[in-house]
């Protein structure tokens, strides 16, 4: 509606364009002329900081939907926009780092990157008093910490954000937040952790409302839960549930997320077929949409272990191989010294490709 009564070149119509595209890319309605609207858009100096905001909600559905051509170009607008404004405008600068670290964490090959943009975007959000960027910040250097290795202390830095999440109050931030913590506990393996990620997953389901991503999210988690439980009917129906929500919005980048989920359930369950057919479906959106993300190695090590239980050695050889190139090109951007060897060897996932 607002759409429709601001012109082109109105200092309002760049928020509603975003609006209207991150609201979109909730119910599978994205249209690209809005974005190219935006990266056109030749905003005033004074409101570069709504500009890359808008420009930046507006990009997330493209990462997502791993359209890269338009998730590369808003990036580098991006950048552009973080060049034109102080060194003290921190609102701007808190969320220019904010989408590189989302660029990186769904669309990347750099694990270290995500950390080092995912920290300058909680410094310059805490010094704007973002609160609201601040927790989904810390929320996705919690992300990044758990696949860097084990002396990376990753639940305080989930648990921070969630409680500021909660704070603020908004539900769809709050929502995005508290799976990530959902998502850990569910897979730390004590009855505790487990009845604590399920509780936090049926509220953030709660708070999403009509937001099927963060629905689908969240059911990932109490997937995983009923998994480490032993309950594989319904960790079956929760990451089916899952797994049709996001292929049904095509959010390519969110799919190694949950097919890493439903390789594991089905492997479990004995549905050998099930998982040979996600195993190829997945190994064939890396090869046309990768690099994909932080959740890439986990997929790839899976994807693994279904070639292997169909008894399809050479395709398990030839996607170890693949798995190992793209994990030694993520350790060579780690600074040399423990931590390194950390994301190297002793990130479980990476470890047992090792193995494999």
């Amino acid at each position: 509606a607002a759409l429709a009564l601001l012109p082109p070149g109105h200092r309002k119509r760049l928020a509603s364009l975003a609006a209207n595209t991150f609201a979109g890319l909730q119910l599978g309605k994205v249209v690209d002329a809005q974005i190219e609207e935006l990266l056109l858009a030749g905003p005033d100096p004074g409101a570069l900081a709504e500009y890359m905001t808008a420009i930046g909600y507006a990009g997330i559905a493209h990462i997502v939907l791993a359209h890269r051509q338009y998730a590369v170009r808003m990036i580098a607008r991006v950048r552009e926009i973080e060049a034109m404004v102080g060194a003290d405008v921190y609102i701007t600068l808190g969320h220019s780092h904010y989408w590189q670290l989302r660029f990186l964490e769904m669309l990347g090959d750099d694990t270290y990157a995500v950390g080092q943009h995912a920290r300058l975007a909680a410094t310059f959000n805490e010094r704007a008093g973002n609160r609201r960027m601040l927790a989904v910040t810390w929320a996705s250097l919690g992300e990044c910490l758990r696949r860097m290795g084990p002396s990376a202390p990753a639940e305080p830095i989930f648990r921070q954000a969630t409680q500021l999440a909660r704070e603020v109050g908004e539900p769809i931030s709050w929502s995005f937040v508290q799976q990530y913590l959902a998502t850990y506990l569910a897979e730390q393996g004590s009855e505790a952790a487990w009845a604590e990620a399920d509780g936090l997953a049926l509220q953030a389901i709660e708070l999403a409302g009509d937001g099927q991503v963060y629905r689908a999210l969240a059911l990932i988690a109490r997937a995983l839960v009923a998994l480490g439980r032993g309950a594989l009917d319904s960790a079956d129906r929760h990451v089916r549930e899952a797994r049709e929500r996001l292929k049904s919005l095509q959010l390519r980048a969110y799919h190694p997320h949950v097919d890493c989920a439903f390789l594991r359930v089905q492997l479990a369950r004995g549905d050998l077929e099930a998982a040979e057919l996600a195993a190829g479906e997945a190994e064939a959106l890396l090869e046309s949409h990768g690099p994909l993300g932080v959740t890439e190695l986990p997929l790839r090590l899976w994807i693994v272990r279904a070639w292997l239980a169909r008894g399809r050695q050479l395709d398990a050889r030839r996607s170890v191989s693949a798995a190992l190139e793209a994990l030694e090109l993520r350790a060579r951007r780690v600074p040399e010294g423990q931590l390194r060897d950390d994301f190297y060897a002793r990130v479980p996932e990476h470890a047992a490709l090792l193995e494999h």
